[in-house]
Parts: C-alpha cells; sequence; structure tokens
C-alpha cells in the first residue's frame, strides 16, 4: 500500500489564479496579474510553469513561495525561461 497521498489535479489548468490551495493574498498579490486594483497590464506566469507547480511543488509545504515568486517574476516580465528554471532549481533543492 503507498502511504504517499495522491493528488488528482486537472492539468488542464494553465493560468496561475485557477492553481488550487493558494491563499488569497497571493492569488492577489499587489502589482501582478491577481491585482484587480490595478489598471496596467501586468505580465502572467507561463503555463509551464503552472504545470510544473501542479505536478511537483502542489503538495510541498513550499508551494506557496515558489508559485508566489513566480508571480512576481512574471510581473517584473522576466522570460518564461528564467522563471520556469527558478522554480524548478529551487523545488528541486527542497526536495
Amino acid at each position: 500500500m503507498n502511504s504517499r497521498r495522491e493528488t488528482r489535479v486537472d492539468m488542464r489548468i494553465d493560468q496561475f489564479q485557477s492553481l488550487p490551495d493558494l491563499p488569497r493574498l497571493i492569488k492577489h498579490a499587489p502589482a501582478t496579474e491577481g491585482d484587480m486594483q490595478s489598471g496596467a497590464e501586468l505580465g502572467r506566469v507561463p503555463p509551464p510553469v503552472v504545470h510544473y507547480l501542479l505536478r511537483h511543488v502542489l503538495d510541498k509545504p513550499w508551494y506557496g513561495h515558489l508559485a508566489l515568486a513566480a508571480l512576481v517574476m512574471a510581473a517584473q516580465r522576466y522570460e518564461h525561461s528564467t522563471i520556469y528554471s527558478a522554480v524548478s532549481i529551487v523545488s528541486a533543492k527542497e526536495a
């Protein structure tokens, strides 16, 4: 019997706001894509990063931290590959 909890996630999710189990303060962080009061067009978290968070980080204690880091990096208009690399490297070091 496998003691690890199986998490079933809909892999069709490709938007940051659809990520499960994130606190409201992270989803609606100021000056990011979740900020409803900002009129500026802000960078969006790329779908490959959202999928990585769902597949590899969802059940980890640092899930919210990495999600917020990706959100801030996207708002600062980092390259998609840079965001993905940062999230995956930090996640791998914590595992």
